[in-house]
């Protein structure tokens, strides 16, 4: 069995702590988890872990979410209002009531991690 791509949903592993990634891809037994820490940070974390650890995790209203603006480059932060099943998109609220309907592809929430750099994190 070759190597699966996945539209990149939001999961959780039973196999650690880290709270919420993102699955990336399936091959046979295994599945690979890509975790966020911070915008600043230029390469995310991927582990993996067996296949059988990982559930489907649905984020909840009120999640931050972080979105790089395809026409300014810059990060936005907003929050998940609601999921809509059916297409499986998120409501995201920005700041200035903007509100965008969002596939789990184009954003990223925080997982458990520590910020490696905080003070970067902050300023960004």
């Amino acid at each position: 069995m070759g190597k699966q791509k996945t539209n990149f949903p939001f999961v959780i592993s039973a196999e650690n702590d880290f709270g919420i990634g993102k699955l990336v891809s399936i091959e046979e037994g295994s599945a690979t988890i890509e975790y966020f820490r911070s915008p600043v940070e230029v390469d995310p974390i991927q582990v993996i872990v067996a296949k059988e650890s990982v559930r489907r995790k649905y984020l909840t209203p009120e999640t931050r979410a972080y979105y790089r603006n395809p026409e300014s480059g810059t990060i936005e932060v907003g929050r998940v209002l609601d999921f809509q099943a059916d297409d499986e998109l998120y409501l995201i609220r920005f700041p200035n009531e903007q509100s965008r309907m969002l596939s789990s592809n184009e954003f990223e929430v925080r997982c458990r991690l520590p910020i490696a750099e905080p003070t970067d994190h902050l300023a960004s």
